[in-house]
């Protein structure tokens, strides 16, 4: 879109009257053409329109000529959009809104490109930006500031104004509205405008000039005109040796070429780094995923949602089902309220998978449209948890498909070999151990965990790893020579028909290869080496010395230990070698293995990895050690010292054999962080040290034969070893890594999970409502005025007070130099004290706000709320505005750990640049108080701020991405249940950022959705503009138009269409219900005239009507009209014709004194418990004061040791004799009581 320049500059050009180089003829066109396009509006308001436009392209017409076109290219791509998503096809191109855009989130300052008017010189002077013409501030903070109480009006957010014109009515006055501009500077081009008002009118702005309409009206022609005559002024004729001029018609289309190049509008990637970029959302990859109709989110995915057919459907929900809902956890894990566990779950689970997979909607639409399907077995959680695990099935099953293809393709090799071997080579056969591979993909088909894939692989990597190599020699050799036979036969054909036209195909010199020349070059480019390459593994060596004739006579299979262990009983024999071990071995002595001692050894080892390798053997073993394994953890010697009794793991300092199924919570992540800081050392066992050896006695059971004969017991030793290396080599190393896993997993998704509560216990709190707002809803809601005050514990720093408007707008501001000075210190510091706190009065007194709020950073908030209340209700009592007040004026005490994070964060900084941190500090606080999810949704930025707050001690010990995830999911549910008000949006910058949490929309599209109503000065005022205007994709409209509400009220002036349920959650797919509930409450008869919108108006104002609906009787009837089942969602839609947009939220409660105290001491319940040891300084005690008959009944006491009197109820000692005694019992507060 080409840059806007500023309207001084484009009436130098365009309206001046006694220009020389154009007739009054033109003059006169030129101006009633602008003055016809002032006057038209995106869009049309009445019947009319039709003419209107027609009269606009012709005013239009007539403007061309006047304003060249940079950038404009002859090749430009007029494709319509995959989804349509309201943007231009040169959406690589940098408009105004990128700029700002990335400007804000680089914090760079960028100037507008201007328009080339024609006839300009190029020579010219750079034109004046659009900040050289921004009023300037009348104040602006200072540290260094004289005057301490002046009341200050701001007319920018902290200085994000300044260089652009969006935010000019940032700062309202008491009605809300934009404060008057002061400025300092002289306008040096007035005379220009007031000469342009008198040729457009006193009503012209620049703004109603849309260049980019008149820039893309604009033909080809007119540039290719203007580009010959600089061709004639500006090209210099080539001449030849003679002297004569060349005619070349390349030179003119040369120079074409070049003047269009410098004139095409600059590409993003051209101005910024590819960080900026990132930050604007501006790469390619950023501009496809807003142009596709598919949510956001479903393409961000790490593993992209893709459809899927019934069958997988059926086999996915059967895997989430068992996987994610009946799957214990092996740690002691807080269990949620049970889903139930029937058959029904399993196809509402399918039905979820079905909406998110085949139907593209997200979470939030189906727990809110779709709850016929879900209810009342899964929750909004449990469709959180699959989505999850869809991402989870959709790896599993890409690993799954793949081993599948490999042992596809092995097996076809494999039968390839067994064709060329034949009969003549019975021994090369006997080289494969493995099973048929049949029998393998029986296994992969019946596999269901990640766990069961990488045994199945790891297997058939170390059978069938030698043969990878030659297998993909293969199958290139047959892709060769099925192209070469292709390639031949149709030269053939073509020969044979001699009419046919059709070019012969080309010959490539390797079709008349030899077949060892080609296979040389196959090799060579697949990196084959001729020669095998000599492995050095142990158990390569033992393969290559032929040892797996021995290990045949060992009288077992894998497979078949595999299914005794499985059966827990000897289900298979043992076939027993008639001849003893060490004579057998004689036979296989090698130059590797040169003893028979050495040759067992080996066969030994390879047998147990055989052992170890088959997949149903590990399945038993890895169960079994995941149920009876224990820990013995004990401290290292720095352990010793450091975990102390204020340590996590000062509990689990010593554990003896304590079995893992008995962890709780996050327990093993301070083990294992422990662990890491070397504090302490953890041992896995499976057997007590009472009774060692027992489970590898049980599983050696199933591989020894009952007989006792010294040949057979020879051999059962040897049974033995296999298992035993097996086990403590193979098998516990692995299971007890991944075990570990497991349970670190389990644990930080505890943490994970406790971290999202926090998050959720926050932003589910509604905004701060008076009293008598109980029914207000949230279409109509007004909001409330705060004033926030931020202190701070150092007497020297600068405190401020800031008064927020109901929008959260920055109304006025008082800095507060002396709020925190020691009055008892000095006379001065009590009289500058008392200034501060008058000049609280005065902002008080002129602002009226409806709440104040202090932020708590010590003890001193309870003496600010003090001073404030007795504040307030003297002015209640003084003040006759404050005595019509509908309710007191409340003084509340308010955490900020959110809003120091703001105050010192880059989003903060870029809002408000010229503010100092305490008062940004005083404006988020009070924005917190006025709605809690719009402020937590500041930080959920591109820098991942919502990070820096702390909800738990270990969130630093879980994976980012993750938790950011689950941050997302909790704002994503709450934005939905609450709803977006777009037009809000457009209005207040601070409350767009929850709009990407829309269902449907994310980032990238509610960034471009707001710059497109930005850009074109429109507001929303009926959802279906979405889709007309906008071109919105029907995917992503079904997805978040349910939650984008349309203030209908404020719309009643338009003389657009309104649609009064556009300000309710019904979905546009419900209206015809919506409509007939309306006419059948009020008993309209079909031959009335009224109207259902007419209708719908009566019902808002009588709801009581809709009680006497039979709702069930009309879901009968929908589902008998093939609309299904209705049921839930006609209540719904009832409950919304109630009241509309009602927020579900938890009402405001003032913290308790245990929030207080946490907000003071900055403890939390986890860092501050009972048993916890501090350091702390006794300032007194805490007494009960005695009443009159305990101190008449006082008797004194005689300490036996000092020999001194004592008070029996305040315990003082320092009475000498009886007399003294009676005076402390006798005067009036002097017995301070029992502590």
């Amino acid at each position: 879109m080409p840059k806007k320049r500023h309207r001084n500059e484009f009436f130098d050009e365009q309206a001046e009257e006694d220009s020389a180089e154009e007739s009054d003829t033109e003059k006169k066109q030129r101006a009633a053409a602008i003055k016809k396009l002032k006057s038209s509006r995106p869009m049309s308001d009445d019947d009319d329109d039709e003419e209107d436009e027609v009269m606009d392209e012709e005013a239009v017409k007539q403007l061309k000529g006047f304003i060249a076109e940079p950038g404009e290219d002859e090749d430009d791509d007029n494709e319509n959009d995959q989804s349509g998503s309201g943007e231009s096809e040169d959406d690589d191109d940098v408009d105004d809104e990128d700029l700002q855009l990335i400007a804000e989130n680089t914090n760079k300052r960028i100037k507008p490109k201007r328009v080339q008017i024609e006839g300009e010189d190029d020579d010219d002077d750079e034109l004046p930006t659009a900040s050289q013409y921004e009023p300037t501030s009348s104040s602006r903070v200072r540290r260094d500031e004289h005057d301490d109480h002046s009341i200050t009006h701001h007319d920018d957010d902290g200085g994000a104004a300044e260089e652009y014109e969006d935010d000019d009515d940032f700062i309202v006055d008491d009605e809300n509205q934009p404060l008057p501009k002061t400025s300092h500077r002289r306008n040096e081009n007035a005379p220009n405008i007031a000469e342009a008002q008198a040729i457009f009118g006193d009503d012209f702005t620049f703004d109603n000039i849309n260049f980019d309409d008149l820039n893309d009206d604009m033909e080809d022609e007119d540039l290719e005109d203007e580009e010959e005559e600089e061709e004639e002024e500006d090209v210099q004729p080539q001449l030849d040796e003679d002297g004569n001029p060349i005619e070349d018609e390349t030179i003119s289309t040369k120079r074409r070429r070049t003047i269009r190049a410098q004139r095409r509008k600059p590409k993003a990637e051209e101005l910024f780094e590819p960080e900026e970029l990132q930050r604007g959302y501006l790469t390619e990859a950023d501009i496809n995923i807003r142009r596709i109709d598919k949510p956001e989110r479903f393409q961000l995915r790490h593993i992209p949602v893709t459809e899927a057919k019934e069958e997988e459907l059926e086999e996915e929900a059967e895997w989430i089902y068992n996987g994610a809902f009946l799957k214990p956890t092996i740690s002691l894990q807080p269990v949620e309220e049970d889903t139930a566990k029937n058959l029904q779950v399993k196809k509402k689970i399918k039905n979820a998978l079905n909406y998110i997979r085949n139907d593209s909607f997200e979470v939030p639409f189906i727990a809110f449209y779709r709850k016929e399907h879900i209810e009342p077995d899964l929750k909004i959680p449990d469709l959180w948890k699959i989505w999850q695990w869809d991402e989870k099935w959709m790896i599993f099953k890409s690993h799954k498909d793949k081993l599948m293809s490999m042992f596809e393709r092995m097996d076809k090799y494999r039968n390839y070999q067994y064709e060329q071997l034949g009969d003549t080579n019975e021994d090369t056969l006997t080289t494969r151990l493995l099973t048929d591979c049949d029998i393998d993909k029986e296994r992969l088909m019946r596999a269901q965990t990640l766990e069961e894939i990488a045994d199945l692989r790891e297997q058939f990597h170390v059978y069938y790893n030698d043969d990878i190599p030659n297998m993909r020699l293969h199958e290139k050799i047959l892709e060769y020579r099925e192209e070469r036979d292709k390639r031949k036969k149709l030269i053939t054909n073509i020969e044979q028909n001699e009419n046919d036209e059709q070019p012969l195909p080309t010959i490539d010199d390797e079709d008349e290869l030899d077949e060892e020349t080609l296979v040389e070059q196959i090799r060579t480019q697949l990196n084959i080496k001729s020669k095998p390459f000599t492995k050095t593994d142990y158990y390569s060596v033992c393969k290559q010395a032929h040892l797996e004739g021995l290990i045949k006579k060992f009288g077992l299979k894998p497979d078949k230990l595999g299914e005794n262990l499985y059966e827990n009983y000897q289900k298979n024999e043992i076939d027993q070698y008639p001849i003893g071990p060490t004579a057998t071995c004689e036979e296989f002595i090698c130059k590797q293995f040169p003893t028979t001692q050495a040759v067992l050894q080996a066969a030994i080892f390879m047998h147990a990895r055989q052992l170890s390798l088959d997949p149903l053997v590990r399945y038993v073993i890895r169960r079994d050690f995941t149920s009876r394994c224990m820990i013995n953890a004990r401290p290292t010697r720095l352990g010793i010292q450091s975990i102390t009794e204020d340590h996590p793991c000062y509990t689990m300092k010593y554990l003896i054999e304590k079995p893992v199924n008995t962890l709780t919570k996050d327990q093993f992540l301070y083990l294992h962080q422990s662990v890491k800081d070397g504090l302490m050392k953890i041992d896995y066992i499976i057997d007590t040290k009472n009774n060692q050896h027992i489970y590898s006695d049980e599983i050696k059971r199933s591989y020894t034969r009952d007989e006792y004969s010294d040949n057979v017991l020879e051999w059962n030793k040897i049974r033995a070893m296999c298992i035993d290396l097996m086990l403590n080599k193979f098998l516990y190393p692995k299971f007890q890594r991944e075990l570990e896993e497991i349970l670190l997993d389990e644990a930080r998704q505890y943490v994970n999970k406790q971290c999202s509560v926090c998050l959720n216990d926050w932003i589910k709190i509604a905004p701060y409502r008076l009293s008598n707002d109980e029914n207000v809803t949230s279409i109509s809601d007004a909001g409330v005025r705060v004033l926030s005050i931020a202190y701070s514990t150092d007497p020297d720093d600068v405190s401020y007070a800031v008064i927020l408007s109901s929008e959260g707008q920055v109304m006025d501001f008082i800095r507060l130099p002396n709020l925190m000075l020691k009055e008892n210190y000095s006379t001065d510091n009590r009289i500058k004290k008392e200034k501060d706190f008058e000049a609280i009065r005065t902002f008080i007194k002129q602002r009226v706000p409806d709440v104040i709020c202090i932020g708590v950073e010590s003890r001193d908030a309870l003496y600010l709320r003090t001073c404030l209340e007795d504040m307030v209700n003297q002015l209640q009592h003084d003040e006759e505005q404050f005595q019509n007040l509908p309710e007191p004026i409340k003084v509340l005490l308010v955490d900020t750990d959110l809003s120091k994070i703001y105050a010192q964060s880059r989003k903060g900084e870029l809002d408000f640049r010229d503010y100092p941190i305490k008062l940004r500090l005083a404006v988020s606080q009070g924005r917190r108080l006025q709605d809690p999810l719009l402020e937590f949704s500041q930080l959920f930025n591109y820098d991942k701020e919502i990070l820096l707050i702390k909800y738990h001690p270990l969130q630093d010990l879980i994976d980012r991405d993750q938790l950011l995830i689950t941050l997302e999911q909790c704002f994503i549910s709450r934005t939905n249940e609450v709803g977006v008000d777009l037009n809000r949006c457009i209005i207040y910058p601070h409350t767009s950022n929850v709009l990407q949490f829309v269902c449907g929309l994310g980032p990238r599209k509610a960034t471009h959705l707001i710059k497109y109503f930005k850009q074109n000065n429109l507001q929303l005022e009926n959802r279906t503009f979405l889709v007309v205007n906008y071109n919105m994709g029907k995917c992503v409209f079904s997805n978040c138009a349910g939650f984008i509400k349309i203030n209908t009220d404020a719309m009643k002036q338009s003389e657009s269409y309104i649609e009064i349920l556009d300000s309710t959650r019904i979905h546009p797919e419900a209206y015809d219900w919506a409509r007939k509930m309306a006419v059948d409450a009020l008993d309209i008869e079909e031959s009335s005239e009224m109207e259902p919108s007419a209708a719908l108006e009566e019902i808002f104002q009588n709801s009581e009507r809709l009680k006497d609906l039979d709702l069930d009787a009309f879901a009968v009837e929908l589902k008998n009209t093939m609309y299904g089942d209705q049921s839930i969602t006609l209540y719904d839609i009832r409950a919304e014709l109630t009241h509309r947009y009602k927020d579900v939220r938890v009402r405001y409660e003032p913290p308790s004194q245990v929030d207080l105290f946490h907000f003071i001491t900055k403890e939390t319940p986890a860092t501050f418990h009972l048993g916890k040891l501090i350091q702390c300084q006794v300032f007194d005690f805490a007494r009960k004061k005695p009443t009159p008959q305990q101190l008449e009944a006082a008797q004194p006491e005689k300490d036996e040791i000092t020999g001194m009197l004592k008070c029996p109820l305040c315990h003082t000692e320092r009475f000498h004799n009886v007399k003294e005694a009676w005076n402390h019992f006798d005067s009036t507060n002097r017995c301070k009581g029992t502590p």
